[in-house]
């Protein structure tokens, strides 16, 4: 009984031990999105297609991964959906940073909610991290101006948001005021590139 209780012992702490190992083609996947993403000049309809491309590959080697993944392949995964223009990527960014944030819950939240409040845009429904804005087009108190889609408040608690590493919503209020307040396309018309506006 005492050579079976201490062998159950050894091997759950040589488990412990081992550590898996993040997937080396999620991250140079993720590593090839940020670089596209962050380029100084940005052709947007090949990005659209090789975010595509690397989208159905995440998919592949999630579905088909022998080993377990770890939370950074989650969060990696998760990265590479949420620039998706269709609620499945909306959705898969929700369910990627869930499940990474699970394995490890001290990770960033903040991809978690702004991908929540993207899914409830998308539905017609309130945001409630109040992570999303737009330009104002159409209303000529605030034309040209970023404005914040609207927020349910009764939903999350700044101190909840502030746990999610989002800004609170009078700290995005404060944050969109600081922003180019002129179309951005009447600025680019005068010259200047997105990096010398923003």
């Amino acid at each position: 009984m005492k050579m079976t209780l201490s062998l159950i012992v050894i091997f759950s702490t040589l488990l412990g031990i081992a550590q898996i190992e993040d997937n080396r083609e999620l991250k140079k996947i993720y590593t090839e999105y940020e670089r596209d993403h962050s380029a100084r000049r940005i052709d947007f309809v090949m990005l659209d297609k090789r975010d595509s491309i690397r989208q159905l590959r995440v998919l592949d080697i999630l579905n088909n991964s022998i080993k377990s993944s770890t939370s950074n392949d989650y969060a990696n995964a998760a990265t590479i959906f949420s620039h998706g223009h269709d609620s499945i990527s909306e959705v898969k960014t929700v369910e990627l940073m869930t499940k990474s944030i699970a394995l490890d819950p001290t990770r960033d939240k903040s991809l978690l909610a702004i991908g929540i409040d993207r899914q409830l845009i998308r539905l017609n429904k309130p945001q409630i991290y109040g992570t999303q804005s737009y330009i104002s087009m159409y209303d000529d108190d605030t034309f040209g101006q970023m404005v914040m889609y609207e927020v349910d408040s009764t939903q999350i608690s700044d101190s909840q948001r502030i746990e999610y590493n989002v800004r609170t919503l009078a700290e995005q209020r404060e944050h969109l005021k600081s922003m180019p307040q002129r179309p951005l396309f009447d600025l680019m018309t005068d010259g200047k590139s997105i990096p010398e506006i923003v």
